[in-house]
């Protein structure tokens, strides 16, 4: 079954009336790219099949209900920029529609983390003359990465794969993360379907008080939504796996949350990824395991501290915070960092 380019703006064109001026101004100009480019969903596209591979060779990973439901769904990748994911039913047939952008941005995240390890950890203090001064290798990359992904984010262009320089150990815990992503992607679209999120005046079936969250913010019905959507995805997963699973959702969480910790929750549509990365791990509890409890705290408190600690930053870039981004580094030196940081030996 095909979705056509006008049925793929509509997904876009919905949200307008809902969105933010700011959202408005990026939803219109993914409007234009799909018109532009005719950009079309099909079944049988490589990025379609390939999601639905994920599924198919991942069996034992979900319950029998959330495999048996995935099966029933039509899963479509869309070969386009933008990191939307969306859950519909069209003719009666329920759909997971995924677009390239977003699976882009959580494997760059991903690699980026290993990345900075590495850069930490074997490379230490080295430095890196950029414009004729020495800068600290770590923290010039991380700078461009960043600039990097917001500017993708932006325009849905520009993207850099950098997991192929990682060593091969980094590169293959990196691989197993992105695809757990995937696969939480996936679930917490399914669970769209399920809890009936995709109708109009549908049921929010779990009440959230503001006041448990790690982050304040008030919550309307859409909000909610996406954590009962998160809470399904999560039960959906092999219980005996979970706890494998959850750095893996933190992770594809923080890519969501290093963007808010610089541009704030500007999103009507869902919660602050910190306060979803929190609720999350409260689900599992490593009460066996002092250690890793401690460690799943940190993680979170540090995500916390990083938020509270830029508010100043994020009231500076009030309008188009992304490209005012662009004042402290331009994509273009972005990128010329990226390719000589890339061209060293990492091994």
């Amino acid at each position: 079954m095909l979705i056509k380019t006008s049925e793929l703006k509509k997904i876009f064109t919905d949200v307008l009336p809902r969105a933010t001026p700011l959202e408005a101004k990026h939803l219109n100009t993914q409007i234009s790219g799909i018109e532009k480019e005719s950009i079309t969903a099909s079944l049988d596209s490589p990025l379609s099949q390939g999601l639905r591979k994920i599924v198919n060779d991942n069996k034992s990973l979900f319950t029998k209900e959330a495999f048996s439901l995935l099966e029933e769904t039509d899963i479509y990748g869309v070969a386009f920029g933008s990191c939307n994911s969306v859950a519909r039913v069209e003719k009666k047939r329920k759909q997971i529609i995924i677009f390239e952008g977003i699976l882009n941005l959580i494997k760059l995240y991903t690699d980026f983390i290993k990345a900075a390890d590495v850069l930490k950890n074997k490379r230490g203090d080295k430095k890196i003359l950029v414009d004729g001064v020495l800068e600290n290798e770590r923290d010039i990359f991380s700078q461009a990465v960043f600039i990097i992904a917001m500017d993708y984010i932006k325009t849905g262009e520009g993207f850099v794969d950098i997991g192929d320089i990682l060593p091969d150990k980094e590169r293959m815990e990196s691989e197993s993360g992105v695809m757990a992503s995937k696969i939480f992607l996936l679930l917490h679209e399914l669970a769209h379907l399920k809890l009936g999120h995709n109708k109009l005046g549908g049921e929010t079936y779990f009440e959230f008080n503001s006041q448990e969250l790690l982050i304040k913010e008030e919550l309307n019905k859409l909000q909610q939504r996406e954590l009962e959507a998160d809470r399904f995805a999560f039960s959906s997963i092999n219980k005996d796996i979970r706890d494998m699973f959850l750095s893996s959702i933190i992770c594809f969480l923080g890519a969501f949350s290093f963007t808010e910790t610089f541009f704030g929750g500007n999103n009507h549509t869902h919660p602050l990824a910190i306060n979803r990365m929190e609720r999350i791990a409260n689900l599992i509890s490593f009460s066996n395991d002092p250690e890793l409890e401690e460690a799943k705290r940190e993680i979170i408190e540090s995500e916390k501290k990083r938020f509270i600690g830029l508010s100043d930053l994020r009231e500076k870039y009030t309008e188009d915070k992304i490209g005012n981004f662009n004042e402290v580094m331009t994509v273009n030196k972005a990128h010329s960092i990226i390719s000589v940081i890339l061209h060293q030996n990492w091994h």
